[in-house]
């Protein structure tokens, strides 16, 4: 019984995340995947296209698509390096930095959620939650890796 109720909370919230994303997603006009990269950039700073395409797994021809989209709307600027004309870097935007502000209201929010649950309930919940994700991911790059076995 407690395996079925951790099961449905981690449902709900991953489709309440999903909803406020979505509904960013729909105001900005921004594909999830150039969410996906705009988070990115804005946390590591700026990029590489190839390094992109490695990172998101898809083809340069695929960033490239997603990169003049972000571009053209104004959330990307794309410049090229000093010492290699080749290398193009990507950096986000001050409107792109603007989008994360959103983010940073959902993230209070859930802190102030957090902040009335005892500490040591919230380390537990964290410690079932990266052991979740490390399961999910680990299944993920098996599904990977066999994906690509059966393509060759």
């Amino acid at each position: 019984m407690a395996e079925e109720q951790v099961i449905n909370s981690l449902k709900n919230l991953a489709y309440e995340i999903m909803a406020y994303r979505e509904k960013q997603l729909k105001t900005e006009n921004i594909s999830f995947s150039g969410m996906f990269m705009l988070s990115y950039i804005a946390k590591r700073g700026p990029q590489k296209l190839s390094d992109l395409a490695v990172r998101m797994e898809q083809t340069k021809s695929s960033i490239t698509y997603v990169v003049d989209a972000l571009e053209r709307r104004g959330y990307l600027k794309r410049e090229y390096d000093e010492n290699d004309r080749r290398v193009i870097w990507v950096k986000a935007t001050d409107k792109a930095m603007g989008l994360f502000s959103i983010r940073d209201r959902f993230e209070k929010a859930i802190v102030v959620s957090l902040s009335e649950i005892d500490p040591i309930k919230q380390e537990a919940a964290s410690e079932v939650i990266d052991r979740i994700a490390e399961s999910i991911n680990s299944e993920r790059t098996r599904d990977d890796l066999i994906g690509r076995t059966e393509i060759r």
